[in-house]
């Protein structure tokens, strides 16, 4: 592919040129968020006892935070759904060299889940993961990292006891 072709793009042209292949368009297939709600939601429900009080999770394809919001807020209303966001994804729509952001808001995104959006720069998670990795034996990516940091961010400001959730 073109240097700077998206992934995106890529998919859905490979898919087309291979017979018997397809693009599960994660972005835009609301079975997505469906499949948090079914199954990831109620795990974090279940696994909390019911004592969850904040989501956190990136955007990406919006399918995570969206299903899994929506059930815990079915659950409690009172959950707050945090959305951990790359600074220069969202609101300015490009996202940095090196970022996990994509540039475009995904139609699986369904931000009346969403609470609340902390900024987390680059450098903010990954610093988190080489923390992780030298503090708990956790080697994990950018986005891992982004979430932790966010969560880290939220138990940091809680004036009372909480459980915070992210993947």
């Amino acid at each position: 592919s073109p240097p700077g072709e998206c992934y995106i793009h890529l998919a859905r042209q490979v898919a087309k040129e291979n017979v018997g292949w397809f693009d599960v368009n994660q972005y835009e297939n609301m079975d997505n968020p469906e499949s948090h709600f079914q199954t990831l939601g109620p795990e974090i429900w279940e696994q909390t006892r019911g004592k969850v009080t904040h989501f956190v999770a990136g955007a990406s394809t919006g399918g995570t935070i969206t299903g899994t919001g929506k059930f815990l807020k079915s659950k409690n209303q009172d959950i707050s759904c945090i959305l951990a966001d790359p600074i220069g994804y969202w609101v300015e729509g490009v996202a940095p060299m090196g970022s996990i952001g994509k540039g475009s808001i995904p139609g699986c995104m369904d931000f009346s889940v969403i609470d609340d959006v902390i900024k987390v720069s680059d450098e903010q998670s990954f610093q988190t993961c080489h923390q992780l990795a030298r503090r708990e034996g956790l080697m994990v990516g950018g986005s891992a990292g982004m979430n932790t940091w966010a969560a880290i961010q939220i138990a940091n400001q809680l004036e009372e006891p909480g459980v915070i959730v992210t993947i």
